[in-house]
């Protein structure tokens, strides 16, 4: 019955068992202690792979930052492309509002058929869409057709009377009006 397979294990332990290892305060420690040798291979390993990583990163910068420099030398390029372009365009604006407009030589002529023997133009004060004038009416007479002309002229799209005084009994009449221009019919607009 003497089997030697079933011979009783001895244990011994050589390392003296201190009261600090068995309190929890000592537990807390060993335990640290074995997970704080991964916590440093760990940080290890992300020093090392940030250290690598560098490498790309700052390959990466360099490009960006010539392919930056490439895109201002072709932007700096365009500069004068669009400055000349807004000047341009600014004077087309400019010419399509003074083809629109009534020339000043076409208003004066309006007024010298429009204006009756018996009115004199005193002050006269013309914009690019509208017309101010201040005028001495000798008669009554001379005055209505003064204003009937006007309304009746197709140049003229709103006519309205500042003051109207009389002087003389009557006889003659001081007045201002503003009349609003009809614009110059374009090319592409006329029938």
């Amino acid at each position: 019955m003497n089997d030697p397979s079933r011979q009783p294990t001895i244990a011994v332990n050589l390392l003296s068992q201190d009261e600090f290892s068995q309190s929890a305060v000592g537990k807390v420690m060993l335990w640290a202690l074995s997970i704080g040798r991964y916590v440093v291979v760990f940080t290890e390993l992300i020093v090392i792979l940030s250290f690598m990583s560098r490498f790309k990163l700052d390959r990466d910068l360099t490009d960006l930052n010539e392919a930056i420099a490439r895109q201002k030398a072709i932007i700096l390029s365009y500069g004068t492309l669009e400055t000349d372009f807004r000047f341009t365009q600014n004077q087309l604006a400019l010419m399509r509002q003074t083809q629109t407009a009534l020339p000043p030589a076409t208003v004066l002529d309006i007024l010298s058929q429009t204006t009756p023997v018996d009115v004199k133009l005193e002050n006269l004060s013309l914009t690019e869409n509208s017309l101010q004038l201040s005028a001495l009416a000798l008669s009554p007479q001379g005055f209505f057709r003064f204003i009937t002309n006007l309304f009746q002229n197709s140049a003229i799209k709103h006519l309205s009377l500042g003051s109207v005084s009389s002087e003389d009994q009557g006889l003659t009449i001081n007045f201002e009006l503003t009349a609003d221009l009809a614009p110059r019919p374009t090319p592409d607009t006329q029938p």
